[in-house]
């Protein structure tokens, strides 16, 4: 069964804003570091707060989040560390979601080569995830958790994607054998250039609608 777009625009056409050049070389860069990554030295806590990581997903997390972990933090600390930290202070951990390929560009030009080699069990590389953003940027989003300097594990972690585009292909809710599940899987591989890379299936396949121009999207979660 033929899997079609919605799209008026040609695929792969990058908005005015992510110059298809600009874009190329980022995603080359980074694939530099990260084949070179076990080269670099260890990153030291807080780097995701010095290299501005933490700055450029704040706005893919919730404020409830954010102001839970400031309550929390008021509790805990004492008065010199709360003035210390003040109310710009990355939380320990936190989930983000709408993660698009404008602010991927961003962050892949800023991430370490051993960060890009993060992974949530067999899910594709952080590097995978934000590849395949840049190269579907009117398709694909992402989403995660961060998780913050106080922790010995600080890093920004991808668990999954929207993939927004529209598909007649019918999808169950518990994947039997006239669920067109792997049919849809294998095209979103290909589109994703994901064919040389060693990632399992999604633990969860779902469709969803959301604000999205396309409306009807997929979500791609692994555990």
């Amino acid at each position: 069964m033929e899997v079609t777009s919605r799209k008026s625009n040609q695929k792969g056409t990058l908005p005015l804003d992510l110059p298809a050049t600009r874009v190329e070389a980022q995603i080359e860069a980074a694939e530099q570091r990260y084949r070179r990554r076990f080269e670099s030295p260890e990153l030291e806590s807080g780097w995701t707060v010095e290299s501005g990581i933490f700055d450029l997903i704040e706005p893919c997390i919730s404020p409830d989040q954010l102001k839970d972990f400031l309550q929390f933090s008021r509790l805990v600390q004492s008065e010199s560390e709360v003035e210390q930290a003040g109310d710009n202070s990355p939380p320990d951990f936190a989930r983000f979601k709408n993660l698009t390929a404008e602010t991927v560009l961003e962050l892949i030009e800023r991430l370490p080569g051993r960060a890009l080699a993060d992974r949530q069990n067999e899910a594709p590389l952080l590097l995978d995830f934000l590849r395949a953003c840049l190269k579907n940027p009117d398709d694909v989003s992402l989403f995660g958790y961060y998780v913050g300097p106080q922790r010995g594990d600080e890093r920004i972690s991808v668990e999954g994607m929207l993939y927004h585009r529209h598909s007649d292909l019918e999808i169950k809710r518990f994947h039997d054998e006239s669920c067109s599940c792997d049919e849809l899987w294998d095209y979103i591989v290909e589109e994703c250039d994901w064919s040389e890379a060693i990632i399992s299936t999604p633990d969860e396949l779902t469709e969803v609608s959301s604000e999205h121009p396309q409306g009807v999207g997929w979500r791609l979660w692994w555990d």
